[in-house]
């Protein structure tokens, strides 16, 4: 890493920040709106799951509806981490692909839309189990300290 700051400068830090906000700010609020929809639903129409199921239901259900959503952005971000320009490649043309949107139409353009994709399996796979154990745990643990269902 200090390689990199020493040759690049500290920005190289900060590589792949765009699609990382793009990504990370619309899969946020993606999933905690289908999370509270998720959860009120299940509670009304499965009363017999309990409070950490119908949670952990909502989590990994809510969590792969946004990483569908997102994936295009997932992928930006780590191409735009670890783009590595040839020795001949213009300053014209690493300015062009700095910014989300060109480097979007560059991939759509250069591999098709499908390109955007990919890896979508291995994260659904991740993000599914993560965020359904991530919200099973913050609600078992808030309902704990609250003084509220001890048995979960």
């Amino acid at each position: 890493m200090s390689k990199l700051v020493k040759t690049k400068g500290l920005a190289i830090l900060w590589r792949g920040l765009g699609p990382t906000l793009w990504r990370d700010v619309p899969f946020s609020g993606l999933y905690w709106a289908g999370f509270e929809i998720l959860k009120t639903r299940f509670a009304s129409t499965h009363p017999d799951l309990s409070p950490l199921t119908t949670s952990f239901i909502s989590g990994a259900l809510s969590g792969t509806f946004s990483a569908l959503l997102t994936q295009p952005f997932d992928v930006l971000k780590t191409r735009r981490q670890v783009f590595t320009p040839s020795p001949h490649c213009s300053p014209a043309a690493l300015n062009s692909h700095a910014s989300t949107i060109p480097l979007a139409m560059h991939v759509i353009k250069t591999e098709g839309f499908g390109a955007l994709m990919a890896g979508l399996t291995a994260r659904c796979g991740k993000v599914a189990p993560a965020c359904g154990l991530m919200i099973a745990s913050y609600e078992g643990v808030g309902r704990w300290l609250s003084g509220g269902d001890r048995g979960l």
